[in-house]
């Protein structure tokens, strides 16, 4: 118990909205839920580490309750609605009477845990549920409640977060990193407005470790002609054979400021002017504990 206080005593802290303080390195939660023990296992290591918050959704199936379980009364929680789950029988559902048994189903499952951030999850732009009176309105009073802390959303553009912002959100989600910049700007606009943001994907979906380093020297040696031009990802427009040669160029970086190209990763994002905190993805408590002990 000690080192812990000693660790939360050394890790700076961040404000994600009015009243919720965070680490600047949070804990993704997809994969919580695949293993019930290594989930309370990565849960531990998590706390140890200093991190304050873990980030969840309704729809990753049995994370809600692997964090509920969890014996660590004051671990944040950022979680999810709207996308497909049991809860919406499968289906996308933004409505304002969803939101609010999401909401208190994830409460019930969460029990000692505090809902620090509730958000929509992956909303549609156009049209925006955010449009609908009823459903800010639900969230306004859910916050005013005291059920959650603040309420945001999960979004893949710029226009995505600039609707939630528009709306009123306190706080938003959205992938950046040093391979992917081209949501910086509504980083930097979240920092001048004083709106918290969590950054997903920040290791690249896993490209900027030792293991994405390999596969990108691998694809690289097997020559141009049997690599796809695009990456075969949500994002066509990528120049797959650039990425890989930049992932290469980031790792040789990394070895000369000797640290692992994940630290380097996750500084990168860290510092980004608007972020206030990075999730970090991890298997096993190990991963993640190798993955703290490289940022120091």
């Amino acid at each position: 118990a000690c080192g812990v206080d000693r660790v939360r005593a050394m890790t700076p802290t961040r404000t994600l909205a009015p009243g919720v303080v965070v680490s600047p390195i949070s804990l993704g939660g997809a994969l919580l839920g695949v293993d019930a023990a290594e989930g309370a296992a990565l849960l531990d290591a998590a706390v140890e580490s200093g991190i304050a918050l873990v980030d969840t959704s309704a729809a990753y199936g049995e994370s809600e309750a692997v964090i509920g379980a969890s014996p660590h009364p004051n671990l944040l929680v950022a979680t999810k609605f709207g996308n497909p789950c049991e809860l919406n029988h499968h289906v996308h559902d933004y409505s304002a009477e969803h939101c609010a048994a999401s909401a208190f189903r994830s409460l019930s499952l969460l029990g000692d845990k505090r809902i620090a951030a509730l958000q929509l999850h992956s909303p549609p732009e156009v049209p925006s549920p955010l449009e609908v009176p009823a459903l800010r309105a639900r969230l306004a009073a859910l916050k005013a409640s005291g059920a959650i802390g603040s309420w945001g959303a999960s979004v893949h553009s710029v226009r995505g977060g600039q609707i939630a912002l528009a709306a009123g959100a306190d706080m938003i989600q959205v992938s950046f990193s040093c391979l992917q910049q081209e949501n910086a700007a509504l980083l930097a606009q979240c920092g001048v407005l004083r709106k918290g943001v969590l950054v997903q994907s920040a290791l690249c979906q896993g490209w900027l470790t030792d293991v994405g380093v390999a596969a990108a020297r691998l694809l690289l040696a097997a020559g141009p002609r049997r690599v796809p031009r695009h990456a075969p990802t949500a994002y066509p427009s990528i120049d797959f054979h650039a990425m890989l040669r930049a992932i290469v160029r980031l790792d040789s970086i990394a070895a000369r400021l000797r640290c692992t190209i994940t630290a380097l990763a996750l500084r990168y994002v860290v510092h980004a002017p608007g972020c206030t905190s990075a999730l970090v993805q991890a298997r096993t408590a190990a991963q993640l504990r190798q993955i703290m002990g490289s940022l120091g």
